[in-house]
């Protein structure tokens, strides 16, 4: 995992958030799906507990477009992961979309 992969994960998480908030059809919100995909793919390896964080949030943000899209049991494993990842964070670690 080199700089640039953590800063290209950084910023695939920040526009996935921007994106996230505007998307209103389906292709969109596989788009959104994707940039998230990006951010955790690039970050997952890395040590750091920011990076862990943004992984923990991608995951849960992909968990309720499947919830959207009727696929519960797919978005409770990725909370399950998600977990994992918050394991060394603290209980107030906001989600990326609160309910």
């Amino acid at each position: 995992m080199t700089k640039e992969e953590l800063q290209e994960g950084v910023r695939a998480f920040e526009e996935a958030l921007r994106y996230d908030r505007l998307a209103s059809t389906r292709e969109d919100l596989a788009g959104v799906e994707e940039t998230y995909w990006i951010a955790y793919n690039r970050l997952k390896d890395s040590p750091v507990e920011e990076h862990r964080l943004i992984c923990a949030q991608c995951l849960e943000a992909v968990a309720h477009i499947l919830d959207m899209e009727g696929r519960i049991h797919a978005g409770d494993d990725l909370r399950q992961q998600a977990q994992a990842f918050r394991k060394h964070a603290g209980p107030d670690t906001p989600l990326v979309r609160e309910e």
